[in-house]
């Protein structure tokens, strides 16, 4: 759960975010990888199962939060604002306009909430998807961001004109910048959703394993004859 904060803090509270507004489109894209994909699993998986129980007992909000974390609607609503925020003149608004700007990361942080819990929720009882299913969501995940990245990156000029007059730092020119950003939402994004469904995929096959070895186990003590030990 600290971590989680952590994350947010470095990603709003430190150098990083007045480079990513005003000088560099890779650094913002590290910026929202902290707000949509480091700090949001990290968070819920810090919340243990006493502190969201309450929250079930309140049969309305309940309903509503299960509604929004259902894997089709927390996919939507996750990534329809975060591909059409990179949109040339809704970006182009957000990095003018600082309210906008605030807007569109609550926006981010909170929807990136939902499209997580069904991954990291604290159990099956409060929405969690089975290991295969929650493998599955994860792969589909990767595709907005390669689609994304792909069209940040082939871009044949430089997309947002904030960045275009922005002083450059570290020589980087502002097309080279474009797509190093581009790389970071296409690339790093994959390889982040990848590692999650390979995590999954491994706890998964180790419960698998245990669940085998107690049950032969137990068929092994019932089947021996008095007295044999069991390994």
């Amino acid at each position: 759960f600290c971590l989680g904060l952590a994350a947010i803090f470095l990603a709003i509270a430190s150098p990083l975010d007045p480079l990513s507004d005003d000088y560099l489109l890779s650094a913002h894209m590290v910026q929202h990888i902290l707000l949509t994909l480091i700090a949001p699993p990290l968070v819920i998986a810090g919340i243990p199962p006493w502190m969201v129980a309450p929250v079930t007992r309140r049969a309305r909000v309940w309903r509503v939060w299960r509604v929004l974390t259902r894997p089709v609607m927390a996919f939507l609503l996750f990534h329809l604002p975060f591909a059409l925020s990179h949109v040339p003149p809704f970006y182009n608004l957000a990095l003018e306009n600082h309210a906008v700007h605030i807007l569109e990361h609550y926006v981010y942080i909170s929807t990136a909430f939902l499209a997580w819990w069904v991954v990291v929720a604290p159990g099956r009882e409060y929405g969690q998807l089975q290991s295969g299913g929650r493998m599955l969501y994860l792969l589909v995940q990767t595709l907005p961001g390669q689609v994304v990245g792909a069209m940040i990156i082939g871009a044949e000029s430089v997309l947002y004109a904030n960045y275009a007059n922005a002083p450059r730092v570290w020589g980087l020119a502002a097309k080279t910048d474009q797509e190093i950003g581009g790389l970071i939402m296409w690339v790093a994004v994959l390889t982040f959703y990848l590692a999650a469904a390979g995590i999954v995929f491994f706890r998964w096959a180790s419960g698998e394993d245990r669940d085998q070895r107690r049950r032969y186990e137990v068929s092994s003590s019932r089947s021996a004859p008095p007295g044999t030990p069991t390994l």
